[in-house]
């Protein structure tokens, strides 16, 4: 749970904005855990709530790629093409 808001904080950093697939990872982890030994360990709503936060924060994170990319692209195209006007 904990990486996955530090994921989710991170919204204008990429570092910690990256740790978000890390927290899916480890809450569905830690849910398979629970799930395959009950007599030593309980259902966590931690667990929930880190694949939630990592769920959400990956998604951000590649739309957020997607656009930076996008915008790259445009940027690119733009500033090569020819306005027929040089000097």
């Amino acid at each position: 749970m904990v990486l996955g808001l530090v994921g989710l904080s991170g919204l204008f950093c990429l570092v910690p904005f990256a740790l978000s697939p890390v927290a899916w990872y480890y809450g569905a982890v830690a849910r398979r855990e629970a799930e395959r030994d009950e007599r030593t360990w309980a259902p966590s709503p931690f667990a929930t709530a880190g694949i939630v936060t990592g769920a959400v924060g990956t998604v951000l994170l590649v739309f957020g790629t997607a656009a930076v990319v996008a915008v790259a692209l445009v940027t690119w195209l733009v500033t090569g093409s020819s306005t027929g006007y040089e000097p």
